[in-house]
């Protein structure tokens, strides 16, 4: 299946800048109509900042949230702004990936001040230490798999799956057991993804492929942010619709 033949063609129709966040807004709104919506976010960073479902979270009780999170400092504000919703939020101090262990994550810092900049922190695909002065610091972290991860979890399998872990978020999905959580949607943020614009449509298109093999027949891709979900296979509506958990 191409990846040009998966967009939203609705979409793309009636709204001449469709955007992923917006849309997947929609799609919770519209989910929580008929049922409790589960969502499992990777690389949830301090909860807030720029954060998709924070709003949603606070207006709705129906939207439980498995928030996952490595780096210590963020973690630390992700716990204090989750405050307001802790009774429908779980929060891991962790991050993803193919073990179960340590791994090493790289933290540049702020070019006006030197300050770390945990945005941007990434999993470090080398063996050498970066110096802890103003270019950054690397920071042990523990690593699990998406299979751990689930068994940990206390909360329903999620029908949503959301990630923002700087360029490492297509890696991800090629690990992610769809079939096993039964996702409908898929959202990845992109927005500081490091790897060149061709280089991200073709990974993007495998990724879409691979959705697609799993139902997944909807795209609207922004240049920043990508969007994937189950609609009816025949619906017609300009608004996006999301197939009923069976």
């Amino acid at each position: 299946m191409k990846f040009s033949s998966l967009i939203a063609q609705p979409l793309w129709r009636y709204y001449a800048k469709p955007r992923p966040s917006h849309t997947l807004r929609e799609i919770i709104r519209k989910m929580l109509r008929y049922q409790n919506v589960s969502i499992l976010q990777v690389g949830a960073n301090d909860g807030e900042t720029a954060d998709p479902i924070h709003a949603l979270l606070i207006r709705h009780k129906g939207i439980h949230a498995t928030r996952v999170e490595p780096l210590s400092e963020p973690f630390k504000k992700l716990e204090l702004n989750s405050k307001r919703y802790a009774a429908s939020t779980e929060l891991f101090n962790a991050c993803v990936s193919k073990h179960d262990g340590i791994l090493s994550m790289r933290i540049p810092s702020h070019a006006e001040n030197g300050a770390l900049n945990t945005l941007h922190a990434s999993i470090s695909k080398s063996s050498k230490i970066l110096p802890r002065h103003k270019e950054g610091q690397v920071q042990e972290v523990k690593s699990v798999t998406f299979e751990t991860l689930l068994n940990i979890m206390k909360a329903p399998k999620p029908d949503i799956y959301i990630s923002d872990c700087e360029g490492y978020d297509i890696d991800l999905i090629e690990q992610l057991p769809k079939d096993l959580l039964g996702l409908r949607v898929v959202y990845i943020e992109l927005w500081d993804n490091p790897q060149s614009p061709e280089a991200t449509a073709k990974a993007l298109s495998r990724i879409s492929t691979v959705l697609g093999r799993h139902g997944f027949n909807r795209i609207v891709w922004d240049g920043q942010d990508y969007l994937s979900w189950k609609s009816p296979r025949f619906s017609s509506s300009p608004y996006a619709e999301v197939l009923k958990a069976e």
